[in-house]
């Protein structure tokens, strides 16, 4: 919404597109309450990114006469540039993907789902429901008798 001034509606059915479910009742209220603040947002980001850019076109252009292949002033601005772009603050901390990877292994593994003897008592109890209620529609008891037997047999 901010960045590409997408209206509400639009942003929660992309966000439907790419993961259905995932935006509900007040957040929708909540998306839509923030539209014009998000929009006001984005268009200030919009004027500084375009100033910023005029200045480092200057900037580039103004510095074009300094170039020169010095292996010492080299090594320092790739020293620098590996420093600036390193990753060892971040290895050191646990994201928190870590932490519910930690978490979904502690737990414990879940029981099987049924046993063979609760499978069968469940089969009995639904084939007895379902004799009951065909007796009490038809009146007559044989035909689901038949049919629920056929049924237990496969």
């Amino acid at each position: 919404m901010k960045h590409y001034r997408m209206t509400a509606a639009e942003t929660i059915a992309w966000i439907r597109i790419n993961r259905p479910g995932s935006v509900i009742g007040p957040q929708q209220h909540f998306l839509m309450d923030k539209q014009a603040e998000l929009w006001t947002e984005g268009d200030i980001f919009r004027a500084k990114l375009k100033r910023n850019h005029k200045i480092a076109v200057t900037r580039i252009l103004s510095g074009v006469d300094d170039i020169s292949i010095n292996n010492t002033r080299n090594r320092r601005t790739i020293q620098k540039d590996i420093e600036l772009y390193s990753d060892d603050d971040e290895t050191n901390c646990l994201t928190q993907g870590d932490k519910l990877r930690a978490l979904k292994s502690r737990r414990q593994a879940k029981a099987p789902t049924a046993s063979p003897l609760a499978w069968l008592l469940a089969m009995l109890v639904s084939t007895l429901c379902s004799i009951v209620i065909w007796w009490i529609v038809c009146g007559s008891l044989l035909p689901s008798l038949l049919f629920c037997l056929d049924g237990l047999r496969t």
